[in-house]
């Protein structure tokens, strides 16, 4: 990571701004870096971009390394803002320090041949790409932001954030299994003060819709001026505040009180240096006086809990059984789905709950069953395929 500050520091001390002649508008996939023939990237360059000028950039993290499927979900964003897109195709789920070399390589030759405006290098990830792009992020302390998708930090002591200048977006889906621990990274996010926000959208692990990452980007663009000093231009305030409140009223419109009152908070924090926002906060008052928000509430309180034990009782005894598969009870599995059946049935909430575990237990047994240190036994194979299909008949 050492070396990627010194690839920022070369490339920008000595203006390394040539500009390569491709295609804007389109996705342009399967482009090497360095001349390898491993070694590829997708890139999108918007219809907005203009020659001579330095360029915001984000580069994206997938973790099956799909470069063109996840500049998709950008397109909105890189035309609304100027972004240049960048996903590597050969950066998945992986070893981080290798993946940290082979991204200090993709960011080396991406700097040297595009003009990129130096305090604008935003990263973006989803899952394992989330953790490996806020880890670069924390060693770097080199990026303007980062938009973290349905994953927080990794498991090493050294990535988390702590006093690092860079902006960070969550974004999770509700039915996402990996909603509570997000939920974790912002509550340790407030205790040590650091600069961010989160964003829910209704859905599961995936990355999130393009108007959610569309206003991620704009709190980023906004966080990243007020740092940097000058002003923004009074249209795009206007649009970015125009989409914060679409997405209050989307959630309004689909009964989402707890996604409504989180629209709310986000609005008012990002937007009330520029417009009177008054009405916003009454409105916010008005929902969290009600008896449907805090019922809403209280059961979503109640599902997490329950979610917390749940994960803490179907973890212990996936590894009891799958240390001794012979001694296995499906049964047992069997009893603890039909109750979750059960629990979905009492409210949204607890449907919502429901997703989550299923999906974790569907990710416990894959990774189990695809390990490859140390391989699983036929018999373990077996009990994973087996657990799964009474989680997922099809």
């Amino acid at each position: 990571m050492k070396n990627i500050l010194i690839v920022f520091l070369l490339l920008f001390m000595f203006g390394l701004t040539a500009q390569q002649p491709y295609q804007k508008g389109v996705i342009i996939d399967s482009l090497p870096v360095n001349g390898s023939d491993v070694e590829l990237f997708a890139l999108y360059l918007p219809k907005t971009m203009k020659a001579g000028e330095k360029a915001p950039i984000v580069f994206l993290f997938d973790p099956q390394a799909q470069g063109k499927t996840a500049i998709a979900h950008f397109i909105s964003s890189a035309e609304s803002h100027g972004l240049i897109v960048v996903c590597a195709n050969h950066i998945r789920n992986g070893p981080y320090e290798q993946n940290f070399a082979k991204a200090e390589r993709l960011f080396a030759h991406v700097l040297s041949n595009f003009s990129i405006a130096e305090n604008q290098i935003y990263l973006a990830g989803f899952s394992g790409g989330s953790r490996l792009a806020t880890a670069i992020a924390v060693l770097t302390d080199q990026m303007a932001g980062v938009i973290a998708c349905g994953a927080g930090f990794s498991q090493h002591p050294m990535h988390g954030p702590s006093d690092q200048h860079f902006s960070y977006v969550g974004v999770c889906g509700t039915r996402d299994v990996n909603l509570t621990e997000m939920f974790g990274v912002v509550s340790y996010l407030d205790t040590i003060d650091f600069d961010h926000t989160l964003l829910t959208f209704e859905g599961g692990h995936r990355w999130p819709p393009s108007e959610v990452l569309h206003r991620a980007f704009d709190w980023l663009v906004i966080r990243n001026q007020d740092k940097t000093g000058g002003t923004l231009p009074k249209t795009f305030l206007e649009t970015a505040y125009s989409r914060a409140q679409e997405g209050i009223r989307t959630a309004a419109k689909n009964g989402l009180l707890l996604q409504q009152a989180n629209a709310y908070e986000h609005t008012i924090a990002t937007f009330g240096p520029f417009f009177q926002t008054d009405s916003i906060a009454d409105a916010m008052g008005v929902l969290k006086a009600s008896k449907e928000y805090k019922s809403q509430k209280k059961a979503r309180k109640t599902a997490l809990a329950k979610e917390t034990q749940l994960v803490s009782t179907i973890s212990d005894r996936f590894y009891q059984d799958y240390q001794k598969p012979e001694k296995a009870r499906l049964s047992w599995w069997q009893k603890q789905l039909d109750n979750l059946n059960g629990d979905a049935l009492r409210n949204t909430e607890m449907e919502r709950m429901a997703d989550r575990i299923k999906n974790r237990i569907y990710i416990m047994t894959i990774e189990r069953a695809r390990a490859e240190n140390p391989k699983p036994s036929e018999a373990q194979i077996n009990l994973c395929k087996n657990i799964n299909r009474l989680v997922y008949a099809e």
